[in-house]
């Protein structure tokens, strides 16, 4: 696409205003040597946005706006951030403060231009350069050719089907994005689910966990798990009755023993024969 710099000024005195400019425009002769077609005619802007998009998408314009639409319908985050970042990039350009008065008078009318063409081309071209993950083809092949149209000696030449080529393959990966987050939005959500009394136990501990709801497990601490010590020592009551078998056995002894020997008349009555 040609860019004219004919007819910096336009010397007609009946043109007072934009609108004066705008009812000019029309009855301007079609050729390039015209003020119609030159780039400081504003009226000449929406006409090369326009260019720009059938140069670039041609019959593919209706499906880049579907797919920006249906994306922002899924992720409306993305184009937020997408819109925010041309407004961005616009602005900046504008607001250099490095550029002299001819190079802000040009970089004002691209600006104008690029602010005319289709929201849904910019946000591609936008997406492709702040999410280079989702368009990872895209992102090399635009960025190799910006380093060569920045280049001093203009880098390597361009054609027509090789930029068009570049972003059909960006539409392209734009409708993998567009399909891939539509499923992972379709995808079921799933509930967490009952954790069971028993999952976490040991399969040990699990055999020894009663079924039957009605049974009380056994304590280890309950009395009839506990299994009594056997010992030597007597218990403290039979000692006692030892040492009282001792002594009446001594005393039987002393008595029978005693002189003059134990007579049946020593004994008490209901003891004698």
């Amino acid at each position: 696409m040609a860019i004219n710099h004919n007819f910096e000024s336009l010397q007609d005195p009946s043109i007072q205003s934009l609108a004066d400019l705008i009812n000019l425009d029309g009855s301007l002769p079609n050729n390039k040597n015209s003020f119609k077609y030159s780039v400081y005619n504003p009226c000449h802007y929406p006409r090369m946005a326009n260019e720009i998009m059938e140069k670039l998408f041609a019959s593919q314009k209706s499906k880049l706006s579907e797919l920006i639409t249906e994306l922002e319908k899924e992720e409306a985050s993305l184009i937020t951030s997408a819109q925010q970042e041309v407004k961005n990039t616009i602005d900046s350009c504008r607001n250099n403060p490095h550029q002299t008065d001819m190079e802000k008078k040009e970089t004002n009318i691209v600006c104008e231009i690029f602010e005319k063409i289709p929201a849904c081309a910019l946000n591609l071209l936008v997406l492709i350069k702040i999410k280079p993950e989702y368009f990872p083809q895209s992102y090399i092949s635009f960025e190799q050719m910006l380093n060569d149209f920045n280049r001093e000696d203009g880098g390597r030449y361009y054609g027509q089907d090789e930029i068009k080529g570049y972003f059909s393959e960006a539409l392209q990966e734009l409708e993998k994005l567009v399909k891939k987050t539509k499923k992972k939005k379709e995808e079921p959500m799933e509930s967490p689910q009952p954790t069971p009394a028993n999952q976490d136990q040991p399969e040990e501990e699990k055999k020894d966990t009663p079924t039957n709801s009605g049974e009380n497990p056994a304590t280890p601490n309950s009395p009839k798990d506990q299994t009594p010590k056997e010992t030597n020592e007597p218990p403290p009551n039979l000692a006692n009755l030892q040492a009282l078998k001792d002594q009446t056995i001594s005393e039987i002894t002393a008595a029978l023993n005693q002189i003059p020997p134990l007579t049946n008349s020593d004994l008490p009555s209901e003891y004698q024969d």
